[in-house]
């Protein structure tokens, strides 16, 4: 892998008015600063534009790293493929519009990628009610007592990194799909033999 390689972060967005603006606080705050961000907005009907376009205002100089798409077709696996083929990285990370990222998230998943072709992390709560805990637990039991080897629906693409070469091998995210593209995911890349990395230290809030 090449040093410093170019990452794209991709977010499918739709009506995220409520959490967008601490998303992509939270990835413009990152301690890797060879990166992209792409928005690609899913049919929004609230303020989702407004906000990416306050954010996309707010940069300075040349380095601009906010690029907003608008994807017609609605479906996340649509967004996310819409974010794939238009992305300028090597390296692909997805998270969710209600996701809050660590500052060294780009570079931590970087160096998990090492020696893998794709990275899954992990999640905690970011607050402490009881859905979120819940959901939260019920994920640490289901990885804690299943083989990791076994990657059949094990994706979770609010904290995922994958190549981008082993992406375009396994035909990017299906637009086909208005739900379970990381159940598809997780199929291609068990077809295919690629090595996947459970990182359980790399968690972002959700």
């Amino acid at each position: 892998m090449i040093k410093n390689p170019k990452v794209s972060v991709i977010i499918p967005v739709y009506n995220g008015e409520k959490t967008l603006r601490q998303c992509l606080d939270s990835v413009l705050n990152q301690t890797y600063k060879n990166y992209e961000i792409i928005v690609v907005d899913n049919n929004s009907t609230d303020r989702t534009k407004e906000i990416i376009k306050e954010f996309q205002k707010k940069e300075k100089g040349k380095n601009k790293k906010i690029r907003y798409l608008f994807e017609e077709k609605q479906g996340r696996g649509a967004a996310r493929y819409k974010g794939e083929i238009n992305s300028k990285g090597e390296i692909i990370l997805m998270t969710d519009s209600d996701c809050i990222i660590p500052k060294n998230w780009i570079k931590e998943m970087i160096k998990a990628l090492k020696n893998y072709d794709a990275i899954q992390g992990f999640q905690e709560a970011a607050s402490d009610d009881y859905w979120s805990r819940y959901k939260q637990i019920t994920s640490e039991i289901k990885y804690k007592n299943e083989k990791m080897e076994n990657l059949l629906g094990k994706m979770d693409t609010k904290n995922f990194a994958i190549k981008k070469d082993v992406l375009k091998k396994i035909g990017y995210t299906s637009r086909n799909y208005f739900s379970g593209n990381d159940a598809y995911l997780s199929i291609k890349l068990a077809e295919n033999n690629f090595k996947v990395k459970f990182a359980k230290d790399i968690k972002v809030k959700h």
